[in-house]
């Protein structure tokens, strides 16, 4: 039972997958660690000066204080991503 439930979430996670321009990394809830990832601020404007490395988002997460948004203009969203990714 608890393969198959890891399983539905790891499929879950791969079919939501999706490029993002992210940032260098940023403050979350530990929730993306605890699944092995790091955080990111990402959003889809590649303009943003402090955006400029594109990462897949594996899943979305929070900040410390509790929301989801952040970057300029809260323009952003709270993101997990692989470290290892290149």
């Amino acid at each position: 039972m608890k393969h198959t439930i890891f399983l539905i979430t790891t499929l879950a996670a791969w079919a939501s997958a999706s490029k993002q321009y992210c940032n260098t990394g940023t403050d979350g809830d530990g929730s993306c660690e605890k699944q092995g990832w790091n955080t990111f601020c990402c959003m889809n404007n590649p303009n943003e000066p402090d955006f400029q490395i594109t990462r897949t988002v594996l899943d979305t997460s929070n900040a410390p204080n509790g929301f989801d948004n952040c970057g300029p203009g809260n323009n952003g969203k709270v993101s997990c991503c692989d470290p290892k990714e290149k």
